[in-house]
């Protein structure tokens, strides 16, 4: 048995899915990378990760998290789907939809959520998801959950190429406390979570989709190599975004970068800020 989980304690005992127990650290690399390279982390179902710092956090693309220089919130949930096949995208659309509601109890306003994995106050990055997967057995797969919230501080700790996209809860007005951000997540998600299981997933992504900022944008994304523009309509039950090209074909995007600024070119009026 590794040390670490001789430091887990309890945290939500009644929940099934997140945050039942916490494992706090001082400093990890990325509690990402930590939890898929510790099997024993991984076997622990409804296990919460948390990192005071994060040395080498990661983001979606193999792109770099920016930690900050103020105290943020860096953690992991794990989750063991009922169903091994469960494709990443609608577990990532999940959490998007639980960190949108924890985000909005605790006081956040003119959220929206980025397909895939951000979420946005006014039009700039609070937070973001980075959903893994890793089989644990033949028959058990865990899923780990990153998600990154900037909470202290305002957006000039931040490299200057990000300050005008990225901002913190601080900055937007929110005087809240790392752990209770946390824990209201984890509130959320469990929820969400309880829901899936229960059959309720296409409410759950039609809730997404009426807070989604991307519906009804029109964008540039890749298809088969080549190019395409097309107006985002939806997600289907997959996560995949719905895409209506300009030849009338409905395409389904699943992964890769699209281009939202497609969408600005066409209207300087667009007010909903800067995409991140």
């Amino acid at each position: 048995m590794t040390d670490l989980l001789k430091k887990v304690t309890p945290l939500f005992r009644d929940h099934v899915f997140a945050g039942r127990s916490l494992l706090f650290l001082d400093e990890v690399d990325s509690t990402n990378l930590l939890c898929l390279r510790t099997p024993e982390l991984l076997s622990t179902p409804a296990l919460l990760v948390q990192a005071a710092v994060q040395t080498k956090g990661i983001g979606r693309m193999g792109r770099q998290w920016e930690g900050g220089a103020s105290n943020h919130l860096f953690c992991s949930f794990i989750y063991h789907p009922e169903n091994n096949s469960q494709k990443i995208p609608v577990i990532t659309l999940l959490a998007g939809l639980a960190l949108y509601d924890a985000l909005r109890s605790l006081g956040a306003t003119n959220l929206s959520i980025k397909w895939p994995n951000d979420i946005l106050i006014s039009g700039r990055k609070v937070a973001g998801i980075l959903c893994q997967s890793k089989p644990v057995s033949p028959t058990n797969l865990a899923v780990v959950i990153g998600i990154g919230v900037n909470v202290q501080g305002d957006s000039m700790q931040f490299p200057r190429k990000l300050q005008k996209k990225a901002t913190t809860l601080e900055e937007q007005g929110m005087n809240v406390a790392v752990n209770s951000v946390r824990d209201e997540i984890a509130r959320c998600l469990e929820t969400v979570l309880v829901r899936f299981h229960s059959g309720q997933l296409k409410a759950i992504l039609d809730e997404w989709t009426n807070k989604a900022l991307c519906i009804g944008r029109m964008i540039r994304f890749q298809n088969k190599g080549k190019e395409q523009i097309g107006k985002i309509t939806g997600v289907d039950m997959s996560g995949r975004l719905l895409v209506l090209g300009h030849d009338d074909r409905v395409y389904k995007v699943e992964s890769g970068e699209i281009d939202f600024a497609y969408d600005e070119d066409l209207d300087d009026s667009d007010n909903r800020g800067p995409e991140s």
